[in-house]
Parts: C-alpha cells; sequence; structure tokens
C-alpha cells in the first residue's frame, strides 16, 4: 500500500526541519531499507524514517511491558502471583487523549468514559489502560475516524 501524501509531506517537512537535503533523504532511504524512492517504503517505514530524522531512538519495549501490553485488560487474563503489574505512563495516557480528541472529547467525557469502563476516574496499570483505550480505538474504527500511523 503506497504512502499517503499527508505521510509524505511530513517526511520532507522533518527533513526540512533537521536541516536534511533530499540526496541525503534518498541516501538514507536507500541505506536503511534497500528501497529506491520515498513513495516505496511502507507506513512503518516511513515512521521508522521520520524517528530517525529527528534524532528519536527507535521504540524498543523490554518483553516483559510488551507480554504486558499483549495480555493486560483481557478478559481472558488472570494475573498470576508475582507477576509484575506495569503502571501506565505518560505517552499511553497521551494516546488516549489523541484517540478521545478524534471524537471531539473534552476532558470532562474522556474521565466519564474511564469511570464507566473502570468503575472510577484514574487508570493506573496497562491492564485498565487497555480496557479503556481499545474500547475507544473500537469506538473509533467502527465510526471511520482514523489517526495516521506515526
Amino acid at each position: 500500500m503506497p504512502l499517503d501524501s499527508k505521510l509524505l509531506r511530513t517526511i520532507y517537512a522533518v527533513a526540512r526541519e533537521f536541516g536534511v537535503s533530499n540526496e541525503e533523504l534518498h541516501e538514507a532511504i536507500q541505506a536503511g531499507f534497500q528501497k529506491q524512492s520515498l513513495k516505496k517504503l511502507t507506513k512503518r517505514e516511513a515512521c521508522q524514517l521520520i524517528d530517525g530524522l529527528k534524532g528519536k531512538p527507535a521504540s524498543r519495549l523490554d518483553a516483559g511491558r510488551r507480554e504486558a501490553m499483549a495480555s493486560h485488560g483481557r478478559k481472558d487474563h488472570r494475573r498470576q502471583a508475582g507477576e509484575t503489574e506495569y503502571l501506565v505512563n505518560a505517552a499511553e495516557l497521551n494516546l488516549l487523549q489523541r484517540a478521545a480528541a478524534l471524537r471531539n472529547w473534552p476532558e470532562a467525557t474522556l474521565a466519564a468514559f474511564v469511570e464507566r469502563q473502570l468503575g472510577r476516574q484514574t487508570i493506573r496499570t496497562m491492564a485498565e489502560f487497555n480496557k479503556v483505550f481499545w474500547a475507544l480505538k473500537a469506538m473509533n474504527r467502527r465510526d471511520g475516524l482514523a489517526e495516521a500511523e506515526c
């Protein structure tokens, strides 16, 4: 699936902002992804390129946190004694706020939704985050509200 024009404009804007010429950008695409053209990149590769241009390290989660993100909050998952409980961080809360912004929800509406999902207004763990976020994401998908992949 080819990249959309919005993502292509974002790549060029980030390159311009960080002083990367078109030649350097295409050399980076060739060296990093073995592709001849920016348009041949996948969305994931485009996001990696943007992060690289910004100087961000690639997101690498430890195995335990990846497992927690995959299983916590699922109805069929029961936390075992001694299993690490991961606390939600600012990045995940920001992700939740962005999903709510797609619906034009103010803070009060998001807080009411969280309370309806959890029985309280605060999210502490990844399990609680997943219960709220995936429900909101499903609502957005159903209503045709989408966010850029990066």
